[in-house]
């Protein structure tokens, strides 16, 4: 769920279809989810069928809050509000930390467990020391500390 199954599930769930590179409504039946059934108004009330080329400008425009609302409607991040003298400041967290964490935790054990290839070519080696700075700049880190 995000920004790649944006409108890719009414294409797998066949309520729409793309013809000669025209997305063409097939199924004009409401999908459950308010975000795909939005977008699949949005196709249904255009008189004449239109280029991908045209509809993914246009449902660009507001991809992020539309997925942002999916998220929320759907419980995975919830709203930290923090109040100060300058305003009010929403943050979005996530709900459960384990479910927000599992993706990178599953990536990281695969990478130490060697399924996948190295990220650096055979060919290169990482540098084993840092590259020399100009003279110029080891002064100037000299004079103001080492951080």
């Amino acid at each position: 769920m995000g920004t790649d199954s944006y409108g890719h599930e009414l294409v797998v769930t066949r309520r729409i279809t793309l013809h000669a590179g025209q997305v063409v409504v097939i199924d004009f039946a409401p999908p459950v989810d308010a975000l795909a059934h939005t977008i699949l108004d949005r196709l249904a009330t255009e008189p004449t069928t239109h280029p991908v080329r045209t509809w993914l400008p246009f449902l660009a425009q507001t991809v992020y809050p539309d997925v942002a609302a999916r998220l929320l409607r759907a419980g995975h991040p919830r709203e930290d509000v923090t109040r100060s003298l300058l305003g009010r400041r929403v943050r979005y967290v996530p709900a459960n930390m384990n479910t927000a964490a599992w993706p990178w935790a599953r990536l990281s054990q695969r990478l130490r467990a060697s399924r996948y290839p190295p990220l650096m070519p055979a060919g290169r080696r990482r540098p084993t020391r840092p590259p020399q700075l100009p003279s110029r700049c080891r002064s100037c880190r000299a004079s103001s500390g080492s951080r």
